[in-house]
């Protein structure tokens, strides 16, 4: 592969391509294998199998930024991969999409392309679909590819890579940086870069928490300088990188940063103890959305009320802020699980939101801020019951209760549910036990 502009410090692959062969790829866990050597084989095998699906995929993705490539330039356009993708590859990761640089103008871009959508217009900026997946097509953003990458936020971003020849382009010392594990604003002009855009603040610490890479002391300073213009920018912006300092696996260190440069309580006023939440979060790891916010938020003393009004001040899903609350209120009631009813203990292990409450209670168990009984009790009656016994159908409704004489009203959802608990717990198994009980029940 060439390499122009500023030489490498360190031997690069021989093509991006080539660089797979050092990448990192996502596949599921599998699980250890068993002493049996049939079993270890499958495993393997099925191991393997998933590796290849992974790098197919991942090879049609990089078939298919090439072809969007080579039709821009096909109709007289230049065309480069930019950004992420180029980084990841370098860093031997895998990209997860691919952004397209041009001096192709979005109508011109649209017309080349049979679906498009724009995204940023007023900023050049347009996803094209093609070949089943989505490709972020945008104008330079300065004049030529050069001025480009040094308007880019860091130089680890600002690498430009030509997929045509095979040609890595690095025109802000990325290469070095990247070698150096060092984030650094390019053009050697932090302050110019961050006021370009406010929350590249933001995406300064997450970018230095996820590769755990140290901060250039003149760009530290400038985000240090200008940490609270972060709040300049749109809620939506500022919950999507918030949500990726979360969840991309270094969420305590990235949260550390955001308390050097006093953004903690101004980004997360719900924090109430930020130092606990940084326990919590140094061992999170890679995680859902919904899981790194309840992570955060495990203190709150009203779950429901808190996420609400955090989705309405980041205008987060309504549904996730739901979510969020429903695992934080689940993880804080399993002090007191081992006390509930064989029914109670039922009701909270149905409850879709268990499986993320555990990993939550275990997160604050091993910061030393929950106790670990009702956390390991709810581990081990995870798997003790089967969905039959867990959602058992039910034996009466309230048409039933009305045949039998009971007058309708708030009293049958009290009868109904006490039903359910008696067939939880193994105490009613029939119709007429249930119809008896509710006899005995409405004439207390």
């Amino acid at each position: 592969m060439l390499v122009r502009g500023v030489p490498p410090p360190t031997p690069v692959p021989a093509s991006l391509a080539d660089a797979a062969g050092q990448r990192k790829v996502d596949t599921p866990a599998m699980p250890a294998p068993t002493p049996d050597d049939a079993l270890a084989a499958d495993a393997r095998a099925a191991e393997d199998a998933l590796a290849a699906d992974a790098r197919a995929a991942e090879d049609a993705l990089a078939a298919g930024a090439r072809a969007v490539v080579e039709r821009l330039r096909g109709a007289g356009f230049a065309a480069l991969w930019a950004g992420g993708a180029v980084r990841d590859q370098v860093m031997g990761l895998a990209p997860k999409d691919y952004d397209i640089a041009t001096d192709a103008e979005p109508e011109q871009v649209a017309a080349l392309f049979e679906r498009s959508v724009p995204v940023g217009a007023q900023f050049g900026i347009l996803r094209v679909i093609h070949a089943g997946h989505e490709y972020e097509v945008a104008r330079f953003r300065a004049e030529g590819p050069r001025e480009d990458a040094l308007h880019r936020d860091f130089t680890l971003n600002g690498l430009l890579y030509d997929p045509v020849a095979d040609e890595l382009i690095d025109h802000v010392g990325g290469l070095a940086d990247i070698a150096a594990r060092r984030l650094r604003a390019c053009g050697g002009d932090p302050e110019g870069r961050f006021g370009e855009d406010w929350l590249r603040i933001l995406r300064g610490v997450r970018f230095a928490a996820r590769f755990d890479l140290a901060i250039e002391p003149r760009t530290w300073v400038a985000m240090a300088r200008e940490a609270q213009q972060v709040l300049s920018a749109s809620a939506e912006r500022r919950r999507d990188e918030l949500s990726r300092i979360l969840t991309e696996g270094a969420g305590g260190r990235g949260f550390a940063l955001l308390a050097e440069l006093g953004l903690d309580r101004a980004l997360l006023p719900e924090v109430s103890d930020p130092a606990r939440a940084r326990a919590r979060l140094e061992r999170l790891g890679a995680a859902a959305e919904d899981v790194g916010w309840a992570v955060l938020g495990y203190d709150w003393g009203d779950p429901a009320e808190t996420a609400a009004a955090l989705g309405r001040r980041l205008k987060l899903p309504t549904r996730l802020a739901r979510r969020i609350g429903a695992i934080v209120a689940l993880a804080r009631a399993l002090p007191g699980y081992p006390a509930l009813t064989v029914a109670q203990r039922k009701r909270w292990t149905r409850d879709e939101a268990s499986g993320d409450a555990l990993r939550v209670a275990a997160i604050a168990v091993a910061a030393n801020q929950a106790p670990a009984a009702g956390w390991r009790a709810a581990t081990e009656d995870a798997g003790r019951w089967s969905p039959g016994e867990l959602r058992p159908a039910a034996l009466v409704d309230g048409r039933d209760l009305a045949a039998a004489g009971h007058a309708p009203g708030p009293i049958f959802k009290l009868l109904l549910d006490a039903i359910e608990d008696a067939q939880l717990e193994g105490h009613v198994r029939t119709r007429p036990e249930a119809l008896a009980l509710a006899e005995r029940l409405a004439g207390a």
